[in-house]
């Protein structure tokens, strides 16, 4: 019985020993085999290429866990139609928003969303009871219309989202 267990504990010993030996070559810290069986330099990644965003369709960074995406779905000299989506990607529920950004317009018409102010650049709407809540990597969409400087470039920029205790 004795000679049984040494010879299970250096067959099972030798076999850990060939999957350590294994995952270290599997892993080997990025470095691969060439076409010619030597080893090639460490595998880097690529930089991400970068462009200039479109203003058709332009992502703002995320402020405290949420993301702005804005697309103009029309326009003319002077006016314009746009959406805007609130993105949440916390864990948790947001139940009440405010948004404030700026722009170089006046909003006219809003659908989807409350209009508090649009006036000097500064712009400001609450959700509607649709709207309200926006549950976690989820979105709450509203459009708008806007009058804007003849021929002018349209801005959308600075959005601050805040909760909105008005139900």
């Amino acid at each position: 019985m004795r000679n049984f267990n040494r010879r299970t504990a250096k067959k099972a010993l030798s076999l850990l020993l060939s999957i350590i030996f294994i995952l270290g070559m599997l892993t080997n810290c990025g470095i691969e085999n060439n076409s010619n069986g030597e080893l090639d330099a460490p595998v880097t990644e690529q930089p991400a290429e970068i462009t200039a965003p479109d203003v058709a369709d332009l992502s703002i960074p995320s402020l405290n866990g949420f993301e702005f995406e804005y697309e103009i779905l029309s326009s003319s000299d002077t006016d314009f139609e746009a959406s805007v989506r609130v993105i949440n990607m916390n864990r948790t529920a947001l139940d009440g928003w405010q948004l404030s950004f700026n722009g170089n317009f006046i909003i006219t018409e809003i659908r989807s969303a409350k209009l508090v102010s649009s006036d000097g650049g500064s712009n400001v709407v609450i959700n509607e009871f649709w709207t309200r809540t926006i549950n976690p990597h989820s979105s709450a969409i509203f459009t708008f219309t806007a009058e804007k400087p003849a021929g002018a470039e349209i801005t959308l920029e600075n959005f601050i989202l805040s909760h909105n205790d008005i139900p």
